[in-house]
């Protein structure tokens, strides 16, 4: 599985060893295997230059530690890195690397800290042969422990089930496919996919009952990151279209609008006429939309199914 161009972008990512080059080799050879990762790196000797760097730049989201990264033990130094560098709640993660021998109490202490997500030999990350599996596979363990600490598998039943509470089966159903089909070939970053993919389902949350949101200010962030204040109808749908407005948000907006059209049944005439703006190099959800016009019909059609066998209306 080959990891997403801008799959680390939104976050940065400090690689700490007090081992004589160390850092700056395992730095290049993670440049090497993955190059549009590169701009996210930075790597250090001094546990002091690391923390600076952190609270200077407030997004660094993942860490490569050293065993051996400082006079403190690397939890502490992981817990003081971290803390400079989390914002909107958004929680840190590391790797813990080793030269060669492991040892089995820092083994243990990585176990025991739902925030490391591995204990690894430094020969998988120089080894060239070895290094993108590597990354591909800390990639994979970053993706399920950030869900599992700040958007559970319940967490997201619950809040489904409170948006469908509002929408309706058909509703939810249909906004949650149109803008999974919508991100298809969307340029985002990681998070800005999970954060659109939600953004129907943390907005509708939000706005009916907003205290259920409070504890959680990563989804409060992910509902930012989608806002948009914006009336959208035909006469600035088009112009709305092809802004620079962001593409989270543009998929927001978007699939709201196309979702009450579905409900009034007009959905078919707003994505001819959506289709009818196509032009070569114009702008990517309308060449999206336009694409995929059939598809996103047969989406209103089994929407209406959930319906049928008992869903509620909406």
């Amino acid at each position: 599985m080959k990891i997403h161009d801008r799959a680390w972008e939104g976050f940065k990512v400090v690689i700490l060893s007090n081992e004589p080059m160390s850092a700056m080799r395992i730095e290049q050879a993670i440049a090497a295997a993955a190059p549009a990762v590169e701009v996210q790196l930075s790597s250090f000797e001094s546990y002091d230059e690391a923390f600076h760097y952190c609270k200077e730049q407030k997004d660094v989201g993942f860490f490569f530690l050293h065993e051996k990264c400082g006079e403190q033990s690397f939890s502490n130094v992981f817990r003081e890195l971290a803390k400079q560098s989390q914002g909107h709640g958004i929680p840190a993660f590391a790797t813990i690397l080793y030269d060669g021998v492991e040892n089995a109490f820092n083994e243990k202490l990585v176990g025991k800290n739902a925030n490391f997500l591995d204990y690894v030999d430094t020969v998988e990350v120089l080894d060239p042969e070895k290094t993108a599996p590597f990354l591909e596979r800390t990639w994979g363990q970053l993706e399920v422990a950030f869900e599992d600490q700040v958007f559970s598998r319940n967490l997201q039943a619950s809040l489904s089930a409170s948006a469908e509470a509002v929408l309706g089966s058909a509703g939810l159903h249909f906004s949650l496919r149109l803008t999974n089909n919508l991100l298809g070939n969307a340029n985002v970053t990681w998070l800005e996919n999970l954060a659109t993919k939600w953004s129907l389902v943390l907005s509708t949350v939000q706005e009916s009952m907003p205290v259920v949101l409070k504890p959680h200010p990563v989804l409060q962030y992910f509902i930012e990151m989608c806002k948009v204040e914006i009336s959208l109808n035909e006469e600035n749908l088009q112009t709305f279209l092809q802004s620079k407005t962001s593409i989270c948000g543009k998929i927001a907006v978007i699939t709201a609008y196309l979702n009450e059209h579905r409900k009034q049944g007009t959905l078919d005439q707003q994505l001819d006429l959506i289709s009818s703006w196509n032009r070569p190099g114009g702008a990517v959800l309308i060449r999206q939309i336009a694409k995929n016009k059939s598809r996103i019909i047969s989406f209103q059609e089994s929407v209406a199914d959930v319906v049928a066998f008992g869903g509620s209306h909406g």
